[in-house]
């Protein structure tokens, strides 16, 4: 087996001169073949790892969407149970004040939003690298996220925190994102 070095100096020193040599001695169109299939297998490459490169992108953007999401819920919640203690004898209007106002309305949406494109991205990331951590990083947020949306879509009295129920959202997802930047790190050693 050749260590990386010896591989190194090969493509740098040897396969120029080796190119050369070919051409000069058996044409141009022997060197040219070799120079073509090494240009196809350099360009092949980095469209891969540049499109690997934009799913790790999305998943980072992602990542930020939902820890706003879970941020600005968990504010709102406590918004909601501070009016609650304030006002205890109008329980029924501070409920139907919040509700009308459909305070955690544009959070759940961009949940539900990241939970589409992660489930987009889980089948490009398949394709790109033959390879399921990254689809069931996904699977697993977005069971995680479906529990969450279900809860405070359900916590209708506002009886219940649903960001203390379901801590680990932001941590499942931190988990997609590793698991594409494995698929980079993963794709990127099995280069030639």
């Amino acid at each position: 087996m050749t260590r990386p070095e010896s591989r190194d100096r090969v493509a740098v020193v040897y396969m120029p001169i080796l190119i050369v040599l070919l051409t000069a001695a058996l044409g141009t169109g022997v060197g040219w073949v070799l120079q073509n299939r090494a240009f196809k297998r350099n360009e092949l490459f980095r469209v891969r790892l540049d499109r690997l490169m934009w799913l790790h992108n999305q998943t980072v953007e992602a990542l930020h969407d939902v820890d706003v999401a879970q941020r600005q819920i968990r504010s709102d919640e406590e918004l909601v149970y501070e009016q609650l203690r304030n006002n205890p004898n109008d329980h029924d209007g501070v409920i139907r004040f919040y509700r009308g106002q459909k305070l955690m309305q544009p959070s759940l949406i961009t949940l539900k939003n990241s939970k589409i494109r992660l489930d987009s991205l889980s089948v490009d990331s398949q394709a790109l690298s033959g390879n399921n951590k990254a689809s069931d990083a996904i699977a697993a947020y977005g069971v995680e996220s479906d529990q969450f949306i279900a809860c405070v879509e359900s916590d209708i009295r506002y009886t219940r925190s649903c960001t203390t129920e379901h801590p680990k959202l932001v941590e499942m997802m931190r988990a997609v994102v590793s698991a594409h930047g494995k698929l980079i790190d993963d794709f990127v050693a099995t280069y030639p």
